[in-house]
């Protein structure tokens, strides 16, 4: 999924929540691609912020390993779980400490993650 099949999505008004082969949903795809004006739309459009993709990793997951610190802050604030766990057995707090994403870890612990 790209930038412009989400854009499509959107448009014609299909499932936000629609996941590709992967898993990976509009919002994953926008938090992977570092997108924040199209993860903030999403999350204003009320998409589900907990799928998993099959890895097990959630839009959380994805915007703390990679310190998208913008998004770590949307999804936090948008009550996205902290507490889930990947296949791979990390939390977003995991994979933020395992990417050395000092800004991440220090906002998922903000927020209650341990």
């Amino acid at each position: 999924m790209n930038i412009s099949e989400i854009r499509d999505i959107i448009i014609s008004g299909k499932n936000l929540n629609i996941q590709d082969k992967n898993g990976m949903t509009p919002l994953m795809t926008a938090v992977d691609l570092q997108d924040i004006a199209l993860t903030k739309k999403l999350l204003s459009m009320k998409v589900k912020i907990d799928l998993k993709d099959k890895y097990g990793q959630t839009a959380l997951m994805l915007a703390a390993g990679r310190n998208f610190t913008m998004a770590v802050k949307l999804l936090i604030a948008e009550k996205a779980n902290l507490k889930l766990i990947s296949k791979s057995g990390l939390t977003a707090l995991g994979f933020a400490k395992d990417n050395n994403c000092v800004e991440s870890v220090e906002l998922l612990k903000k927020a209650g993650a341990k």
